[in-house]
């Protein structure tokens, strides 16, 4: 797919906050696509979370609750889509994503262009 020079795609891979770098596997991942026709998509994915069946977890972006998931089986997953009418968060490189539970974060990643 070519992109349009508007059209802006950023991505983070999300790990377990406090794992040491070298032991650190990816535990989730983000995708974004701004395009051009101000249409877009968000999508999230993670595992892995020691969390009671069916919790609530808190997406944060800088700090700023994007929103909340529930979690199945230490998994969670979501996807926002503007022309459903859902607003999708301004992203730039170098924000910080987490994923947190109880005011904790569990996830951690920082956003990079693609």
């Amino acid at each position: 797919m070519v992109l349009n020079a508007d059209d802006t795609d950023f991505a983070a891979d999300l790990f377990r906050v406090g794992a040491a770098k070298l032991l650190r596997r990816k535990a989730g991942e983000l995708t974004c696509r701004h395009a051009h026709d101000a249409s877009g998509r968000l999508k999230m994915r993670f595992g892995g979370l020691e969390v009671p069946e069916e919790a609530v977890v808190s997406v944060m972006i800088d700090g700023e609750l994007v929103c909340e998931v529930l979690v199945h089986d230490g998994r969670g997953e979501f996807e926002m889509r503007s022309r459903r009418g859902d607003h999708l968060p301004d992203l730039a490189a170098g924000q910080v994503i987490e994923i947190h539970f109880e005011k904790q974060a569990l996830l951690r990643g920082t956003v990079r262009s693609e």
